[in-house]
């Protein structure tokens, strides 16, 4: 904590160039215990990822640039984890606007109860987009999520 303190005054001193100010937080850095620093580190890498990644996506760069991008900052095994952690996420967002569209076009549900229509629903995505039980009910529960942040 005192050389937090101290690195705080000494970060408001006037005329501190750019080295002298990385200097100051790097005396900071191994003032610190091993594993304060390598949490620390850690946390860094991951919100440099984050953020590496959601830049790329919004420049609508190539999977292989974002891979590429991954595996610099984490290593090729972590990048192939989150390549297919995206795609599982692009593969449940398709389900998701299935099943969304699914409900705007299947007429005569506003006429039932709430739960004449939960349970017809659940029967016409597994028939007609062949989502599983569990699948269902997330999507019921987003539903549900949605709807309590309209009335917001």
């Amino acid at each position: 904590n005192y050389a937090y303190l101290d690195a705080q005054v000494a970060m408001r001193q006037p005329n501190l160039t750019d080295a002298d100010k990385e200097a100051i937080r790097e005396q900071l850095k191994a003032s610190l215990p091993q594993e304060v620093r390598e949490a620390q580190e850690a946390a860094m890498t991951l919100v440099t990822l984050t953020e590496k990644t959601r830049q790329l996506k919004n420049q609508a760069a190539s999977d292989a640039d974002i891979f590429q991008a991954r595996a610099q900052l984490v290593g090729e095994e972590a990048a192939r984890r989150l390549a297919q952690a995206d795609e599982e996420e692009r593969v449940w967002e398709h389900k998701r606007d299935q099943y969304k569209q699914l409900i705007s076009t299947t007429p005569g549900l506003d006429g039932m109860t709430g739960d004449e229509r939960t349970a017809y629903v659940a029967d016409l995505a597994q028939r007609e987009l062949g989502l599983s039980a569990n699948e269902i009910k997330r999507m019921q529960a987003l539903d549900r999520i949605e709807a309590a942040e309209s009335l917001q």
